[in-house]
């Protein structure tokens, strides 16, 4: 175990800021609505509650969600945002754990990951037994969707529709998205287990390495170095 550094700063005190951690929940928020950038979504979330603690964050979160969904059905935006959103924070939840209860980063992430595809795995079990449509045919409807409107913008290249053998194999991969979707399904598992430690990890790694914003807050006996540098 390497020593912490603890060198904290005032410009960092929360003090009857409440409009900070409202603010926290937007970045979130903003970065679940830009593709790539959603798997850093947990940090703020992170940071709100090793800040504010436990009930606070989760009752702002609680609100913000709820506000979020309303929002996604009223006005047509994306629901995917909001299941994004939701997903962010049960990331946060895991990993602000790892720490507030003071256990070693690397059993953290371990443990956090096998919480996590715990609960993905048994969403889906319990999705797919309950709801009138199985996973599988949801997959494959999101496929073909996908697959559809590939196909629309390849039809706008006519110059390499035909003659270039990318164009090709372009088609040949269009061509037949049930067969692509029962190839995602196969490997489900696998996909969810590689994002869910992935993102825990890089969640729990800008974490730490940022960690002179609340470790005035919250002391943790381990530093950046036990995640990286571990045996």
């Amino acid at each position: 175990m390497t020593k912490p550094e603890v060198t904290t700063n005032n410009v960092f005190d929360q003090r009857a800021s409440f409009g900070k951690l409202v603010f926290l929940a937007v970045i979130s928020i903003a970065l679940c609505s830009f593709g790539p950038l959603s798997v850093f979504a947990p940090v703020p979330l992170i940071l709100a509650f090793l800040l504010y603690g436990r009930l606070t964050t989760l009752f702002v979160g609680g609100i913000s969600t709820s506000v979020l969904w309303f929002v996604s059905v009223k006005f047509a935006i994306p629901l995917i945002i909001a299941g994004m959103y939701l997903m962010a924070f049960l990331y946060a939840i895991l990993i602000a754990e790892v720490i507030l209860r003071n256990i070693n980063p690397v059993k953290g992430l371990i443990y956090a990951g096998i919480i996590l595809v715990t609960l993905i795995g048994s969403s889906l079990v319990i999705y797919n037994q309950e709801s009138k449509v199985s996973v599988k045919a949801e997959l494959k409807t999101s496929v073909i969707k996908l697959m559809t409107m590939l196909k629309e913008q390849n039809k706008k290249n006519e110059a390499q529709k035909t003659d270039s053998e990318d164009a090709r194999a372009f088609q040949d991969f269009v061509s037949n998205p049930e067969q692509l979707a029962n190839e995602i399904f196969t490997v489900l598992p696998a996909i969810i287990f590689v994002f869910a430690f992935f993102g825990l990890w890089v969640s729990l790694y800008m974490t730490l390495r940022n960690s002179i914003i609340w470790r005035y807050k919250k002391l943790y006996s381990y530093s950046l170095k036990d995640l990286i540098n571990f045996r």
